[in-house]
């Protein structure tokens, strides 16, 4: 499957990029964030599909842009 992922955060230092286009063996979001490597526990990141929040069992399209959205803190 053909995705753009968009990273910000501890996520995007982590892929060491803002965007990429990847070509992955995934099925869902679940599989893509394990795909990565991400080091946050899914549970705390929210998850855009063509910029739109969506929940993690949303399917996955060919072509689709995915962010995954880590927590934001701040003072």
């Amino acid at each position: 499957m053909r995705l753009t992922l968009l990273h910000y955060g501890p996520l995007r230092d982590h892929r060491g990029c803002v965007q990429e286009t990847i070509e992955a063996p995934v099925t869902g979001l679940g599989d893509l964030y394990r795909w990565c490597g991400f080091p946050l526990d899914p549970a705390s990141v929210a998850v855009a599909i063509n910029d739109a929040l969506v929940p993690w069992d949303h399917p996955l399209a060919d072509g689709d842009t995915v962010v995954f959205l880590p927590p934001v803190s701040g003072g």
